[in-house]
């Protein structure tokens, strides 16, 4: 019979691999192909929260409307 584990690590922030630059990758690749224009500032500004957060209107302006119905469906 296996035993099970005393305790989990989850890496959710980055503690043994840095995935913060893919993460920023793939959300310049969203922005983009919805026609938005994504800096390293913007991508910063959602460091630390949820992927359903989104950035402030000043990191895309006229782009929030079609960011929202993405992270709805």
């Amino acid at each position: 019979m296996t035993e099970a584990p005393h305790a989990v690590f989850w890496d959710m922030d980055g503690t043994i691999v840095d995935t913060e630059p893919f993460w920023m990758a793939a959300e310049t690749r969203m922005v983009e192909s919805f026609g938005g224009e994504w800096t390293h500032e913007s991508a910063l500004q959602l460091v630390g929260k949820g992927s359903r957060t989104p950035p402030k209107s000043s990191a895309m302006p006229g782009f929030d409307s079609r960011w929202t119905r993405s992270c709805s469906r």
